[in-house]
This record gives structure tokens, C-alpha cells and sequence, in this order.
């Protein structure tokens, strides 16, 4: 008898284990503020994956909403900025949970599975996970009754190693003026990138004055940009007085600051300020020597009439 309890006991331990593991989210509850808003992290995943590897990512949503909410997770596709579908990792990654309630200051992590499948092509792949809460029916300026869906996109950024293509172009470089008379000068810049893998480009400006002196020098901020997606830079040079001809330069590094293109972009300045204040004193330095020059003159002819 005891023998037959001990053997259901371990039985019930071991299941009771075997259930916990199966349930790998958990909740905790802080005293946190209300805030009307629920809080996702991480923000963004950036994956190197391999052909067949199986790995679990963690997510954590808090809720601050100040009330018991319900939430809803998804893996939706991802687009670049003109609306094309790019290589899609959806049907490979899922969620532990598609459906949760947290209370107010209540957080739960949870497990992301991600299945790569086999035989894939070295690339860039692409989802967003989407969690987001349905506030109860409200009514709009007309009586009508309206859903209130909050929703965050997580971007899901995968790797697929390999000999994937990895091309970009500096498509142009130019100022908005070739002549300025006054700031500020305004420089943009064009990024494609011309791969079917993301990229983080960094820019980098430099300009040069008309006896090739380096004058200026910024690093720009990186941003993640799509396959066939473009990065624009814009940058305002408004903090030093610009006269003359001068050179801009702009560097972008890519692939792991391996790969760089560049563009060259001339432009003239100068102030009107100065300009005016430059046309006065020629103007008056000729007033000057023209009157001296009439002096000196008339003093001549009187020496002549003296002499006479």
C-alpha cells in the first residue's frame, strides 16, 4: 500500500512538473503607475537564423492601462515603404500565448517560438509581431458605437546567413541652392538599398573650403532600411559663416562598415550682409580716391596759374 501511494505521489510530482515546463510564460505584479498605455519589450528583434534551427525568443507586455485588460498576440507580414512584400518569415514564427488578461501593474513574459524551416536561401526575412487590446464599445460624436483597438508592432528583422546580396547606392547628393546669400545651406542625401537583406548605413558629411581645408564634419544617425527601401539624410549647415566656393562630401558605409559609396556636391556662399558691407566700403573707398584725386588736380592747376 504505501509502495503504491509512494509510486502515485511521484506520478502527480512529475506531471505537476512536466505541466509547469509546458507552461513557460509567467506573470509578475508591480505597483506601477497608470499610465493609459501597455508596454512591450523587446522593441525590436534582429535574429541570425540557420536552415532548420529551432529557437524561443522571450516577450514582455506590461500593463498600465489602470484596469484589468485582455490582449491578443499575432505574427502579421511586413512591408517596405512602397507597399512590396518582402521575403516573409510568418509561418515560422509563433507565439506562446494569442490570448491574455493582466491586471493593472501586471506583467507576463512569454515564449516567442521560431521554427526555421529547411533549405532556405541566404536572405533577409521578415514579420511583425502585433500585440495589441480591444477597450470596450464606446459611442462617437453620432451616437454610433466604436471598438478601440491599441495595437504594437514589434518588426522581426531575420538573417538567413550566407552569400546573400548585399548592394547599395548613394543615389544623389545635393545642396537645395548652387549661391547662397544667406542660412541656412541645406545638403540632402539618398540611400537604396539595392539587396534583398537589411542594412544599418552609417552617413558621414564633410566639407571643404576653397583651399581643400576640412571645415565641417558630422557623423549621421543609422537607421535600419529594407530591401529596395531608401534612407534620406538631411542636413542643415547653419552654425558658421560660409564665403566662397566650397566641397561636400558624403561617405556611406554599409555591411558592417565594410562597403562605402560617395558623392561630391559644390556649392557658393556668400552673405548678403557682407556683401552690402563689401559694396559700401568699395564704394566708399572710391568716393575717397576720387575726391582726393579732384583735390590733387585742382591744387596742380593752381600751382600752374601761380607759375604763370
Amino acid at each position: 500500500m504505501k509502495k503504491k501511494l509512494l509510486f502515485l505521489f511521484v506520478a502527480f510530482l512529475f506531471v505537476f512538473i512536466l505541466s509547469n515546463n509546458c507552461l513557460a510564460y509567467k506573470k509578475e505584479k508591480y505597483p506601477d503607475k497608470v499610465e493609459n498605455r501597455f508596454i512591450v519589450t523587446p522593441v525590436r528583434y534582429d535574429l541570425k537564423l540557420k536552415p532548420g534551427q529551432k529557437i524561443i525568443e522571450k516577450v514582455t507586455v506590461v500593463n498600465r492601462l489602470g484596469q484589468r485588460e485582455e490582449f491578443f498576440a499575432e505574427i502579421e507580414g511586413f512591408d517596405n515603404q512602397k507597399g512590396r512584400h518582402l521575403n516573409s518569415s510568418v509561418d515560422w514564427i509563433e507565439p506562446e500565448l494569442e490570448k491574455f488578461s493582466l491586471d493593472q501593474g501586471e506583467r507576463i513574459e512569454f515564449d516567442l517560438i521560431i521554427n526555421v524551416p529547411e533549405n532556405l536561401s541566404p536572405a533577409g526575412y521578415y514579420a511583425n509581431l502585433i500585440i495589441s487590446n480591444q477597450r470596450n464599445s464606446q459611442e462617437d460624436a453620432r451616437g454610433q458605437k466604436i471598438n478601440l483597438v491599441n495595437r504594437i508592432s514589434i518588426p522581426l528583422f531575420s538573417t538567413i546567413p550566407g552569400d546573400f546580396d548585399l548592394a547599395g547606392e548613394l543615389i544623389n547628393f545635393f545642396s537645395d541652392k548652387f549661391f547662397y546669400f544667406k542660412g541656412p545651406i541645406i545638403l540632402e542625401a539618398n540611400f537604396l538599398n539595392k539587396g534583398n537583406v537589411h542594412l544599418y548605413p552609417k552617413g558621414e558629411i564633410e566639407v571643404y573650403n576653397l583651399l581643400n581645408r576640412k571645415i565641417y564634419q558630422k557623423e549621421l544617425e543609422s537607421e535600419t532600411i529594407l530591401p529596395n527601401d531608401q534612407k534620406k539624410w538631411k542636413i542643415s549647415l547653419n552654425n558658421r559663416i560660409f564665403i566662397g566656393r566650397y566641397k561636400a562630401i558624403f561617405k556611406v558605409n554599409y555591411g558592417d562598415n565594410s562597403r562605402q559609396v560617395t558623392r561630391e556636391e559644390v556649392f557658393w556662399a556668400f552673405p548678403l550682409n557682407i556683401l552690402l558691407l563689401i559694396i559700401i566700403i568699395i564704394y566708399l573707398i572710391h568716393f575717397i580716391v576720387k575726391k582726393i584725386k579732384e583735390n590733387y588736380e585742382i591744387v596742380k592747376k593752381n600751382e600752374k596759374s601761380k607759375r604763370k
